[in-house]
């Protein structure tokens, strides 16, 4: 108890004593408010060593050429860059995926380190604005206790006016005179594997198997309402879904349906593993987590059969609630009832999460 008592201590006091102002942007800010600058990061890691854990989270190729601190502990990627793809206009750079093995690598470098989720984590991007806060949103709900956000990065941010404009001479930790070079640890450094690869590519399947399912059934049911209204586009929903989804899962040669907690056709229910993913993401939620974002990509294996696992939230729009509200119109009611007697998708708000899509492949 005394040793409980003594840690938490030492955390409060670490807390206080290394603390950067919060970003006034809210897409910088996290839920643990907890951030620190360049130099802050440097005397924490110091000063406490191995309690701490100090991660670079950029991509590996970027730090070859713009440099690397040995005063991180390990770099783990929070986005990959894509080779064979290209970046949504206006930004003419290839495109970055989300490493979908983020926080599991976390986890497992606190475990390689004798570290507990309650140790001190301190994770620092290129500048601190658009991966810094993003990356620590992939440990939500995880029970992470002390996460930290660099709020200069490494390299720090740009200058607005003058001849050098747009070269990143403001703050960061090379401004700061810590130390770096352009020699990297090997030891410290992520490595691509061909499983991260194909998990990486199944998920650019996945999306867009779920965005040829979500277009074509919209397709559907706007007909549907045109030629007969909400009623008819209920029947035709009930009929039309489910082979939707089997011709786009054969094509795709991945298998693709919606579930839901508070499921309206009885097919929709969830599985074990499936319903532990929706109540995560109905967690992340509650902290503020963009639903429209929130995803989850693995690979698993279960009695020597491996399955790729990828799900994507699906939250409530404005239109949904003309059939999953708690008050609808009298026509569509009955007719829910008499097709779907048992239905539990109702008293949904807009914003709320309603279900996912889960695509599936068995890779055996």
């Amino acid at each position: 108890m005394k040793y409980k008592i003594f840690l938490l201590a030492g955390v409060l006091a670490c807390s206080s004593a290394f603390a950067a102002e919060k970003p006034a942007d809210p897409k910088k800010q996290t839920s643990w408010n907890l951030y620190v600058d360049s130099k802050e990061a440097y005397t924490m890691k110091k000063e406490q060593g191995d309690k701490v854990l100090f991660i670079d989270i950029r991509d590996p190729i970027e730090i070859m050429f713009t440099g690397f601190t040995d005063v991180v502990d390990v770099n783990i990627p929070f986005k990959l860059s894509t080779p064979s793809q290209w970046h949504k206009p206006p930004k003419q750079v290839f495109k970055m995926t989300t490493n979908p093995d983020f926080e599991s690598l976390v986890a497992k470098a606190l475990k390689d380190r004798g570290l507990d989720k309650s140790a001190p984590i301190i994770l620092m991007c290129r500048s601190g604005g658009t991966r810094g806060a993003p990356s620590s949103k992939m440990l939500e709900g995880k029970g992470y206790k002390n996460v930290y956000v660099v709020t200069d990065g490494f390299e720090g941010g740009k200058i607005k006016k003058g001849e050098k404009k747009n070269w990143r001479l403001k703050n960061g930790w090379k401004n700061a005179n810590l130390p770096w070079s352009y020699k990297l640890n090997k030891e410290k450094m992520f490595f691509r594997t061909a499983e991260l690869d194909q998990k990486m590519a199944l998920i650019s399947a996945s999306k867009q198997t779920i965005g040829k399912f979500a277009k074509t059934l919209k397709g559907e049911l706007k007909k549907a309402v045109k030629e007969g209204g909400l009623t008819n586009a209920i029947s035709v929903c009930s009929k039309k879904a489910t082979p939707i989804a089997q011709d786009i899962s054969k094509q795709q040669g991945l298998t693709i349906k919606r579930v839901s907690i508070k499921n309206r056709n009885p097919a929709n229910v969830p599985t074990e593993w499936q319903r532990k993913v929706l109540e995560d993401f109905a967690l992340k939620h509650a902290k503020g987590a963009d639903l429209k974002k929130m995803a989850y990509a693995q690979i698993v294996e279960t009695d020597g059969k491996k399955q790729f696992r990828f799900v994507k939230a699906i939250p409530t729009g404005k239109l949904c609630l003309k059939c999953h509200a708690e008050k609808i119109d009298a026509k569509v009611e009955a007719k829910l009832a008499e097709l779907y007697p048992d239905d539990k998708a109702r008293g949904f708000k807009q914003g709320d999460l309603r279900g996912a899509f889960v695509v599936t492949k068995d890779l055996n």
